[in-house]
């Protein structure tokens, strides 16, 4: 039926889709979405890489040991638009935790995060650290004190083939440091 609004069901019963749902233009929910939660993915083992699949997973930092990631390649333009949320819920004691580019060459993150002294050791409390296109900064690195610890959250985003956008918090101790590295 083009034109005129298509309904299904009725106010005492629920309608299963069993197969394949296309929708095209713009879905409205006039209630609640029952069972939307966000998938958790715990980076414990040494060395991890993202997938484009992964977009909008909350990546946990949850081991002491520290926990290497790699972001998928973007430099074919394909991820505009993938985004992985950052938490460290346990400080790296060894080792540090890190987010890598890919492509080292190419590649590069930029954008602000902002550096909170958590222990007031410094009289300078906060501090935000940039990260230019221009800087060939293409790793993040937490060293579980002046660099990242437990609370620093952030999201980087693809914005475009080879860039890497990044925002949000770092907890610190000790005197903040910058957390970006160019290799």
């Amino acid at each position: 039926i083009s034109g005129a609004p298509v309904k299904i069901g009725h106010t005492t019963s629920e309608t299963t889709v069993n197969d394949n749902l296309t929708v095209t233009g713009t879905t409205t929910f006039s209630s609640a979405q029952v069972g939307q939660r966000l998938t958790i993915k715990n980076l414990t083992g040494t060395s991890e890489t993202l997938t484009a699949a992964e977009s909008g997973k909350l990546c946990l930092f949850s081991d002491a040991d520290g926990a290497v990631v790699t972001l998928p390649d973007s430099g074919d333009g394909s991820l505009i638009g993938v985004y992985y949320d950052f938490y460290v819920s346990v400080a790296a004691t060894s080792n540090v935790h890190r987010i890598n580019v890919a492509d080292t060459t190419n590649e590069d993150i930029e954008g602000y995060l902002h550096v909170i002294d958590g222990d007031n050791a410094t009289a300078q409390a906060t501090v935000a650290n940039r990260a230019l296109n221009s800087d060939g900064f293409d790793a993040i690195s937490m060293d579980g004190t002046t660099t990242g610890t437990v609370g620093t959250n952030f999201r980087i985003t693809n914005i475009a083939a080879d860039r890497w956008y990044v925002t949000g918090h770092l907890i610190a101790t000790g005197t903040p440091s910058t957390p970006f590295v160019a290799s």
